[in-house]
């Protein structure tokens, strides 16, 4: 599979807004910097009258960009009613244990976005691999926590960073069969996905050098990355909107 940065941010979303009833999907979709939505919509047209599976339904803003290439049948799975879709004939909504569908296996392409604990994403994982599945697992937030940043680096099979061409907290793709994965960016962005995973390792040191290459004090990189830091983790507790 060949993923192109520029062929992936060429794909027109616009005409998934009347589907959706959601303000919040709409805004994503409309204005996807930083979003992965554009990513699912390139990757779905790549097959044809496959089965793709959609693990985390939500307001269904991915299940909407998965189902992008009409050909194809999306699954989507939740633990409750939470979709906002209005109108895609060939999405079909499901509330329960995805991993009682028996058509998981033949996805070609299974997108993975729940509980972020890296609980039930490992149990997910090893349920693929303990029963042979060959397609395309994406991850999304795969840097979003702690725990989801040891269950990314404890994967030892295939598996690509794409979060240049994916979501800003970060989205994974784990390679379980034979095809080859081709990724392409720009010069800049390979530059920027380097900055990015050396933040991940170390923010405050990597934030440090940038101050010093810009002919600031270290302290204010320290200041700036312990302040991004405290920003995402309160976020992420739901204290700060």
């Amino acid at each position: 599979m060949k993923l192109d940065y520029k062929e992936v941010n060429n794909m027109n979303l616009l005409p998934l807004l009347d589907q959706t009833d959601s303000e919040h999907v709409k805004k994503f979709v409309a204005y996807p910097h930083g979003e992965h939505y554009k990513l699912l919509a390139y990757m779905v047209s790549k097959f044809f009258g496959k089965i793709i599976f959609d693990v985390g339904t939500h307001h269904g803003g991915s299940a909407l960009a998965l189902a992008y290439n009409p050909s194809n049948k999306i699954v989507s799975y939740d633990v409750y009613a939470q979709s906002k879709i209005l109108d895609a004939p060939n999405i079909e909504l499901n509330i329960g244990n995805v991993l009682d569908d028996k058509r998981l296996l033949d996805a070609s392409i299974i997108l993975l976005d729940t509980t972020h604990d890296g609980i039930f994403e490992r149990e997910f994982l090893n349920h693929l691999i303990n029963k042979g599945y060959q397609g395309f697992l994406i991850l999304d937030d795969i840097y979003l926590n702690n725990e989801m940043r040891e269950f990314w680096a404890g994967i030892t099979i295939e598996k690509h960073d794409i979060t240049a061409l994916g979501h800003w907290s970060g989205t994974g793709l784990v390679n379980f069969g034979n095809e080859k994965v081709e990724i392409q960016l720009p010069d800049d962005e390979v530059l920027c996905q380097r900055l990015l995973d050396n933040l991940r390792r170390d923010p405050i040191y990597e934030m440090q050098n940038l101050a010093r290459t810009l002919g600031l004090h270290p302290k204010v990189g320290q200041f700036l990355a312990e302040s991004v830091m405290i920003r995402v983790e309160l976020e992420r507790r739901g204290q700060l909107k």
